[in-house]
């Protein structure tokens, strides 16, 4: 059963290692400096790059600048607080 932030994740990104490791399909939350991901599945850290690609075709290329990595609590699952600068 999906969570209720899992709903809020309307958005598809990828993430960019610095590294060049990337992971794609991503489901996530994008707003405004910050971007959410619940259940992650790897690590994320500053610096780290992340493109999303619109529905009507726009891209949007954003840096992390800070990682915040939250533990499941009682029916919150695990989720990534990421503070975000738009690059493009």
């Amino acid at each position: 059963m999906e969570s209720i932030f899992e709903t809020l994740e309307t958005d598809t990104i990828s993430i960019i290692k610095q590294n060049g490791e990337t992971f794609e399909n991503i489901k996530a939350s994008v707003q405004k400096n910050k971007i959410f991901i619940s259940s992650p599945k790897f690590v994320i850290e500053k610096n780290d790059k992340i493109l999303r690609k619109t529905s009507i075709g726009g891209e949007e290329n954003y840096l992390v600048t800070n990682a915040v990595f939250q533990e499941a609590f009682v029916t919150i699952p695990t989720f990534y607080n990421l503070e975000v600068k738009r690059v493009n």
